[in-house]
């Protein structure tokens, strides 16, 4: 970017820039030397300024020394010089004084923000601050990587897609896998995080599936899909992949994200960072695609996303 001008510095340094343009201030000052001194430099001289005018307002107020008094004309026509110059400071930097305690322009109000609760319209709140969102350990702790073989591993000939490395809001989450070619059926299994299955086998002709019960809230799961082609079958996930993994989200936080996505369902952009602060993953993208190049925090949206897509990577 262009060099920012004293003004919008003055505005950095005062917290009164819209977010998009505290981000990029604040990321040209981190490679430019000569910006960051003159920003150092306002910032330094707006808080010298409201010192002095606290100081100079004592000065005046408290009664001349007698050296002082000494200045003054019999009929007390004279100002002490001490006072004089204070009067006069005072009036010199009562336009900066104004100036520096001016409240910023209000900024717009975001759709949905006043929905949340306290807490986390606080935690929302200081994602478009921060300008993206941060995730929840549970969600980064089903990341994994892939195995490493000493041999070729088979290539995978289909993929899981739904859900992984994401926390869920509903308790019945939708599975859902790639086809492979002349596959007769597929059968679908879930597991606890001991392995013991909780769901399924099921077989099923499509590539969808969704549990006809409830799984158990707050607890994390594994799943796997087996396609029966022609004598053979074909399970998936297979080393390296790893493991397909997810999480069911817990019921307060579901039933609060549940309430908001109700009274504001178009709200994208807080609904998506909500989503993605709770680790629900694949719902918080859905949203935050949906926020427009013209929403004033859209860079946040698009940041949120690209770190939400590098956990695509290894699950």
């Amino acid at each position: 970017m262009a060099h920012p001008d004293d003004a919008e510095l003055r505005a950095f340094v005062r917290h009164a820039l819209p977010a998009d343009r505290t981000l990029a201030v604040d990321d040209h000052l981190a490679v430019c030397e000569p910006c960051r001194a003159r920003a150092a430099a306002i910032g330094g001289a707006s808080s010298a300024l409201v010192a002095l005018s606290v100081d100079l307002e004592s000065a005046a107020r408290e009664p001349a020394p007698p050296a002082e008094r000494a200045w003054r004309a019999p009929a007390g026509r004279w100002l002490p010089l001490a006072a004089a110059v204070a009067v006069f400071a005072l009036a010199s930097i009562a336009g900066w004084r104004w100036w520096l305690a001016s409240p910023a322009p209000e900024a717009p109000a975001i759709a949905g923000l006043e929905r949340l609760s306290v807490e986390r319209r606080a935690r929302v709140q200081a994602a478009l601050d921060a300008g993206v969102a941060d995730l929840p350990p549970r969600l980064l702790a089903l990341r994994q990587e892939p195995e490493v073989l000493l041999g070729a591993g088979a290539a995978p000939t289909f993929r899981l897609t739904a859900p992984l490395t994401t926390v869920t809001v509903g308790d019945r989450p939708e599975f859902r896998w790639q086809p492979i070619p002349g596959a007769r059926a597929y059968t679908i299994a879930v597991f606890d995080d001991d392995l013991q299955p909780v769901a399924g086998p099921a077989t099923v002709t499509e590539t969808r599936w969704t549990p006809p019960q409830a799984l158990v809230r707050d607890r994390e799961y594994l799943w796997q899909v087996t396609a029966a082609v022609g004598a053979a079958t074909v399970t998936v996930p297979a080393p390296p992949e790893p493991l397909a993994r997810f999480r069911v989200m817990d019921a307060a936080t579901a039933a609060a994200l549940d309430a908001v996505v109700g009274a504001a369902p178009e709200a994208h952009l807080v609904l998506g960072l909500a989503l993605a602060q709770a680790g629900a993953r694949q719902e918080a993208l859905d949203r935050l695609r949906l926020v427009p190049d013209t929403d004033p925090n859209a860079a946040v949206a698009q940041r949120t996303v690209r770190r939400l897509e590098a956990l695509a990577g290894a699950r």
